[in-house]
């Protein structure tokens, strides 16, 4: 009961663009892994409750290795950012659906953006995202806070339902064929 409803992008989120003209659209095809902090509009709980929650890396906390834009990279930073609603618990069950994201390569050149729609659920503490690009493809993974925060002070708030608004969470995300946005 560890995992639960988060994204990000989680986002979460995590796929993104690199250089490429200002007029072209960014596309991606590779594997991303995203470390940030989600946010929760109310306390986590064992029951799931509707609420907003937002997902947000770490400064170049996102590190890609692909082709963006036609460009093999390993491990190029990226920034990702999600804005989500949907019924969220500390592991138990979950979902958000169509959540806006947006990643960003701090270090290219011309278009470095990437936009697209995520949506992430937790059956039985495990999350699965899916994200797919404004224009095409898509991209699947999972989210996780374990390793990334004190896991007995999260059973803990889970239990008391009172102390849990932020959590450290990684990102693993991998397309299926070139995603652009």
């Amino acid at each position: 009961m560890r995992r639960f409803c988060v994204a990000v992008l989680f986002g979460v989120l995590g796929t993104a663009a690199y250089a490429a003209p200002a007029s072209a659209t960014a596309t991606f095809d590779g594997q991303c892994s995203i470390d940030g902090k989600t946010n929760f509009g109310l306390p986590l709980q064992f029951v799931a409750q509707d609420m907003d929650w937002t997902f947000t890396s770490n400064p170049g906390g996102g590190k890609c290795t692909g082709t963006l834009n036609g460009v093999a990279v390993v491990d190029t930073p990226m920034n990702v950012s999600v804005r989500a609603h949907g019924p969220i618990s500390c592991g138990v069950a979950g979902y958000s659906l169509d959540a806006p994201f947006v990643g960003r390569f701090p270090n290219a050149v011309g278009d470095r953006t990437l936009t697209g729609r995520l949506s992430l659920g937790a059956i039985a503490a495990q999350n699965a995202v899916y994200v797919k690009g404004d224009q095409g493809g898509f991209a699947a993974g999972r989210a996780s806070f374990f390793g990334q925060n004190d896991e007995v002070a999260v059973l803990q708030g889970c239990a008391d339902g009172h102390t849990i608004t932020t959590l450290n969470v990684n990102v693993l995300i991998h397309t299926v064929g070139p995603m652009s946005g």
